[in-house]
């Protein structure tokens, strides 16, 4: 029988036997591509169905800022840098240094980008309808999304009271997805949004998920000067072709990411003599990269392969694919599955599925696989004996197992709870922290940028090496077009004696 959590029930506690729903509401199964990867977890892919067009208003409401003017995710050189990319980053600020005595003499109105006045700066936030209406439906009303508009207006006040980006106050410009609509004429209506009814220098925020073409909006906004700011599920070639409107000191791409993962399960004694290794993994371009670029030269090192591949389309099939994929890979005698199917859903459908099968293979999870909404929605028999890696605490482990984070993340929480937001909802913290980092990374790299544009932006990232601070992972680092940065990671391990996910060891560098 399906259980179905109580009003006011901790996410993190909610029952694991909650297939019986999910599968009688495959039609509002949807992806988030969202920077925290939050609501996808529970819910699987793309939701393609007819629906209203999401809504765009603009406004500036600079009257209701925090106390306390420090500036989060700021800090001095941390002395991380490796030789190499001390040189690298020097090299980058001495370009950055002569482009802005070059561009000195072109006074306030020179060399700025879309939505950039002397005095105001335009930015977009994109935010999903429906999604806790959506949670509903499978039954998990007691998960919520939390109200990401009323987040990023926060963050917005709070920066226009304590400066604004590079003295220029944040003109905020909404754009409302509908959750229950088709994803991709909602990217094409966002981006028409944000580069021709209005002109705004960046865009961050949570959007639906992207479907077999891959990411469409970022290359969108590329080609109107707007930036993108925030992590998408790119692969390295996606970010190094949109690397100068694609930035995140959270971010990792696809490709670097699932070739740590088949490191870091490897170190962890994942692969044992004579494992054979299933995939699960979402028809999307930039997937297939990574897969191809990244895990399987990671899993060829080791001595291993993948054995047997089940590519799932990115659409309201997915969850019936995802299971289909449990006989194949227990006839073919997989004894370990990995997913390329970033959002989680891939885990829970084919646990779901595999446990009442009686199918119980090793798994290996990353952050974008939400391991904490995973521990929450699939059977706890399937999750003996997982490992993998995280660095981003609010999607890798329940509260009681956050080691804590930053500085950045400590103030970020305390600005939230000073106007009265709800810091125990994990998934609305998770994008506290993104808007904190999206706009104090935002800050620093314009205040220091020779012009307001994503040319110069992208010279003070170049040189940004470590030092700026998040809130939302452990570490940044950034190079000369390494955008995506998250900067390390930490090894998790599912704990039998808590139904839960850890981390074990210190934190360690990403390649």
């Amino acid at each position: 029988m399906t259980r179905h959590p109580e009003p006011g029930t901790d996410f993190c506690a909610l029952p694991r036997t909650m297939s019986g729903t999910v599968h009688k509401s495959r039609r509002v199964a949807l992806v988030l591509a969202v920077a925290l990867a939050l609501a996808t977890a529970a819910c699987g892919s793309t939701v393609q169905m007819q629906g209203a067009q999401g809504g765009v208003e603009a406004g500036l409401d600079a009257t209701a800022g925090t106390p306390g003017d420090s500036e989060l995710g700021a800090a001095g050189a941390t002395g991380d840098t490796t030789p190499g990319e001390a040189a690298s980053a020097a090299a980058a600020a001495r370009r950055s240094s002569a482009a802005r005595t070059a561009a000195s003499a072109a006074g306030a109105s020179g060399g700025q980008g879309p939505g950039v006045t002397a005095k105001q700066v335009k930015v977009g936030i994109t935010y999903v309808e429906g999604v806790d209406q959506a949670f509903a439906a499978l039954g998990a009303s007691a998960i919520s999304l939390g109200d990401t508009k009323a987040i990023f207006q926060q963050m917005i006040d709070h920066i226009n009271k304590t400066g604004g980006l590079a003295g220029r106050q944040v003109v905020p410009v909404y754009y409302a997805y509908q959750a229950a609509g088709d994803a991709e004429a909602q990217h094409q209506a966002a981006c028409a949004a944000m580069t021709q009814d209005n002109k705004v220098l960046f865009v961050t925020g949570l959007t639906l998920g992207f479907g077999p073409t891959g990411n469409t909006l970022v290359p969108c906004l590329a080609k109107a000067g707007t930036m993108w700011l925030g992590p998408p599920d790119g692969d390295d070639v996606f970010w190094s072709t949109h690397r100068r409107f694609l930035f995140s000191p959270d971010a990792l791409s696809s490709t670097r990411e699932l070739a740590n993962l088949a490191d870091s399960a490897h170190a962890q004694g994942f692969f044992g003599a004579g494992a054979r290794i299933g995939l699960i993994q979402v028809d999307r371009p930039e997937i297939a990269r990574s897969v191809q670029h990244g895990l399987e030269p990671a899993l060829a090192r080791h001595g291993f392969k993948v054995d047997e591949r089940i590519v799932v389309p990115s659409n309201d099939s997915f969850p019936a694919a995802v299971s289909s994929a449990v006989l194949r890979f227990r006839s073919a005698g997989v004894t370990n599955v990995m997913f390329a199917a970033p959002g989680g859903g891939g885990p829970y459908y084919f646990m779901a599925t595999a446990n009442s099968q009686g199918y119980k293979p090793r798994y290996a999870l990353s952050t974008w696989d939400a391991p904490t909404v995973v521990q929450t929605l699939a059977p706890a028999e399937q999750l003996k004996g997982t490992v993998g890696q995280g660095f981003v605490p609010v999607l890798d482990v329940d509260a009681a197992r956050d080691p804590g984070g930053t500085p950045a993340t400590k103030q970020c929480a305390d600005m939230y709870k000073a106007a009265s937001f709800d810091t125990n909802n994990r998934l609305a913290v998770g994008q506290m922290y993104w808007a904190c980092d999206t706009f104090f990374f935002a800050r620093t790299g314009l205040s220091k940028a020779a012009t307001y544009d994503p040319a110069g932006f992208e010279q003070v990232v170049d040189a940004m090496g470590a030092t700026f601070v998040p809130a939302a992972t452990f570490s940044s680092r950034f190079k000369p077009g390494q955008h995506d940065g998250a900067g390390t990671y930490r090894f998790l391990a599912y704990g039998d004696d808590c139904s839960c996910f850890r981390y074990v060891g210190g934190a360690r560098d990403f390649r």
